[in-house]
C-alpha cells in the first residue's frame, strides 16, 4: 500500500457534511429557543377554573318533582361558581339554607354541598366555575 492512495480517499466528505448538517439543526433550534423567550410567546396562556362536583340524584316525587344534591369536592382553581338548571321551578338549598339562585356571589367551599328540588324528568343542571374572568362548565348531570 502506498501512502499517498491512504490519504486520497473518496469518502472523506462524509465527515463535513454530517458536521454541518448538525451545525444547521444546533443553530434552528437555539433560534426557536430564544425567540420563543424574547417574544413571550409563553406568558399568554389563559388558565381555566379546575374544580370538582358530583352528583347525587334522590327519588322523584309526583308533586315536589326530583332532588339531586351537588357535592363541591376539589377546588384548585375558581373565583365563583354558578348553578343553572332548564327548569324554571326548581328550588335551591345551599347547606340547607334556601337560596333564589346560585350564583358567582355565592360563596362556595370544598365539601359544600347544593340541592336543587322541584326538577322533572330531562332537566338539565349546569355547574360553572369561573376563574379570572374565564367561565368553565365543570360539571352537567341530565335527571333521569
Amino acid at each position: 500500500m502506498q501512502i499517498q492512495n491512504l490519504f486520497n480517499k473518496e469518502d472523506r466528505a462524509v465527515s463535513p457534511v454530517i458536521g454541518v448538517i448538525l451545525m444547521v439543526a444546533i443553530t434552528v433550534i437555539l433560534a426557536a429557543v430564544i425567540g420563543t423567550f424574547v417574544l413571550g410567546l409563553g406568558s399568554n396562556v389563559q388558565q381555566n377554573a379546575q374544580a370538582g362536583v358530583t352528583f347525587e340524584q334522590s327519588g322523584t316525587d309526583a308533586d315536589n318533582g326530583a332532588t339531586v344534591k351537588i357535592t363541591v369536592n376539589s377546588i384548585q382553581q375558581a373565583d365563583s361558581f354558578t348553578v343553572k338548571s332548564d327548569d324554571d321551578d326548581e328550588e335551591y338549598k345551599l347547606n340547607g339554607d334556601t337560596q333564589t339562585s346560585i350564583t358567582a356571589d355565592s360563596s362556595i367551599a370544598v365539601g359544600d354541598t347544593i340541592e336543587v328540588s322541584k326538577l322533572s324528568d330531562g332537566d338539565k343542571i349546569t355547574v360553572t366555575a369561573t376563574y379570572e374572568g374565564s367561565s368553565t362548565v365543570i360539571g352537567e348531570y341530565t335527571v333521569k
